[in-house]
């Protein structure tokens, strides 16, 4: 499968590329620099805040029925969730 044949069997999930990043841009921008801006966060929260950014702008712009864009929110909720500090009580 060639690469403009996967660009449009995805477009109905995923939806139109250049609606998306728009959405994933001020979906980032809002978490990010919105009023009173965020804590130390390093690249491992960074990056995955980025792409649960880009997953719910696909869900907005595009199928929002398609699991994937869910289970990889949790995903990668999970990645960060995995690599953080066990709480002691």
């Amino acid at each position: 499968m060639n690469t403009r044949t996967i660009i449009c069997a995805r477009k109905p999930v995923h939806g139109e590329y250049s609606n998306v990043v728009a959405k994933a841009q001020a979906i980032k921008r809002a978490i990010l620099m919105g009023g009173g801006g965020c804590g130390p966060l390093t690249d491992l929260h960074l990056e995955s805040i980025e792409m649960i950014a880009t997953k719910l702008a696909r869900i907005c712009c595009g199928d929002p029925n398609f699991r994937d864009h869910w289970d990889d929110i949790a995903g990668y909720a999970t990645l960060v969730s995995d690599r953080l500090p066990k709480e002691t009580t």
